[in-house]
């Protein structure tokens, strides 16, 4: 891993403003990321007033798919379906490859932390392969009273920051094993 090199790129976007429009509460959770190998595209941390009642973030390959994509509409549109699903499996192992990065992070973050189930940050399809870290729950905030929902925030927000604490202890670890 070429951690000080990511490093370095991450801290010169930073400088150069790139993740101004990064809310502040989700900031450290993307750079840490984008640290250790894994490629965001867009994020919140969560707002009662607008937008989702949860944190996110949505994780993209950088590998550009949409010639296999296109090739695949092709397929479709001429019934050539072996051949169409040949090539939507083709065009999503870039962005399954992602994913997997965050899953493994995912699985040593809660190999020995106890935390309710809800608020278990987990990574889904959400579409146009991009996947989405967010809480499990999230879909229930609608449902929930006003007070409820502030609450589940603020619960969805500490697992998130939580998550990002554990990615920072990461990286040190990391540069320290280097360094010694």
């Amino acid at each position: 891993m070429q951690l000080n090199k990511r490093q370095k790129a991450i801290e010169k976007l930073q400088k150069e403003g790139v993740f101004d429009e990064i809310d502040a509460g989700i900031l450290d959770v993307v750079i840490a990321l984008n640290s250790l190998g894994v490629n965001t595209k867009a994020s919140c941390e969560g707002h009662l007033d607008w937008g989702c009642a949860n944190p996110w973030i949505d994780i993209d390959c950088l590998k550009d798919t949409s010639n296999l994509e296109e090739q695949a509409q092709r397929f479709f549109d001429t019934e050539q379906f072996a051949d169409y699903w040949k090539i939507i499996e083709e065009a999503s192992i870039p962005h399954l490859k992602e994913r997997e990065k965050l899953f493994n992070l995912l699985e040593e973050f809660y190999k020995n932390r106890p935390v309710s189930y809800g608020a278990q940050l987990h990574v889904w399809d959400f579409g146009n392969n991009i996947s989405r870290l967010e809480s499990i729950d999230i879909s229930l905030q609608p449902i929930r009273s006003k007070k409820l929902r502030q609450e589940k925030l603020k619960q969805y927000q500490a697992e998130m920051s939580a998550f990002g604490k554990f990615l920072q202890q990461k990286i040190t670890s990391s540069c320290q094993s280097k360094n010694t």
